[in-house]
């Protein structure tokens, strides 16, 4: 129990960081901050919502547009 504990923390940890780090300031030339995080906030409504009605289509397919905002604002913050 104690190293998937550990092995969760490990894999969290970094995206966590790397989550703080790309939402702390104005990025992207495009999107605002207030509104990647408006965007952010309904994609885990979807989530949500998706897992309660035990959607797995849609579920797996909101997943991987939210991984691939994460992966755009990190390298937006990269590349600043």
């Amino acid at each position: 129990m104690r190293a998937t504990i550990l092995i969760l923390m490990l894999l969290i940890l970094p995206s966590s960081l790397l989550s703080y780090l790309s939402h702390s300031s104005e990025i992207d030339p495009i999107e605002s901050l207030n509104a990647h995080y408006d965007s952010v906030i309904h994609e885990h409504e979807k989530i949500i919502a998706y897992l309660k009605e035990r959607n797995e289509s849609k579920l797996e397919r909101t997943i991987l547009e939210y991984i691939e905002t994460f992966q755009k604002r990190i390298t937006l913050y990269m590349s600043s």
